[in-house]
């Protein structure tokens, strides 16, 4: 696979990341506002299991395709999509630390 098109997987990976991470930062939002007080016992088991479920969702968005590359003995693709959807996922944060900084 072209070294170009591995790049421009690693960006839609990212992208997807930061979607799946902001959808899961804006239902966390709506349910701190929602409730006025702690919703005590379920409450605290909801968390852990969005906390559970978002690094399975999370890892399965940035590993699950180089994982299928190495699976597929083509590891030297699947170190550069990796590496590449992490620099991208870099280049996002920095961006949202810029954004963050200059409002406040």
């Amino acid at each position: 696979m072209k070294k170009s098109k591995l790049t421009l997987i690693g960006l839609y990976q990212a992208l997807g990341l930061i979607i799946y991470v902001s959808l899961t930062a804006y239902l966390m939002s709506a349910l701190s506002q929602t409730f006025l007080t702690p919703p005590g016992l379920l409450g605290s088991i909801f968390i852990l299991f969005l906390l559970v479920f978002s690094a399975a969702v999370c890892g399965l968005i940035v590993f699950g395709y180089p994982a299928y590359l190495v699976i597929n003995k083509r590891a030297k693709e699947a170190i550069l999509l990796l590496v590449s959807t992490l620099l991208y996922c870099l280049g996002i944060i920095a961006v949202i630390l810029v954004v963050l900084f200059s409002v406040l």
